[in-house]
């Protein structure tokens, strides 16, 4: 299988994509920053758009298990903390959403 992976340099994320590969299962990382290899798109997940790197991901895959989002474990969890993490996570997801709407596939 193709897997898109968001949020695969966490700690979670990184053990899910070990785990896939072991499997023999091809998976296409999500990052925030520059992509490194062919097998790694960019996205940021706070744009307002999907990036067209996710778009064309999201057509090559079978699969898509979405784990980014603000770092839960790098602070306290004050009400704006929270409130970041919150939102982190739903506005990636409308993105991923988005994507997956827009795609012929």
């Amino acid at each position: 299988m193709n897997v898109l992976l968001t949020g695969a340099s966490g700690l979670i994320g990184s053990q899910v994509a070990n785990a896939l590969r072991a499997r023999n299962d091809r998976v296409i990382s999500v990052t925030r920053g520059n992509a490194q290899t062919d097998q790694s798109v960019s996205w940021n997940p706070l744009d307002e758009s999907p990036s067209e790197e996710l778009f064309s991901a999201i057509e090559q895959c079978d699969a898509i298990i979405h784990l980014a989002g603000e770092n839960i474990a790098s602070g306290r969890w004050t009400r704006k903390r929270k409130h970041a993490i919150r939102e982190s996570r739903i506005h990636g997801t409308q993105q991923i959403v988005a994507a997956i709407n827009a795609s012929p596939k």
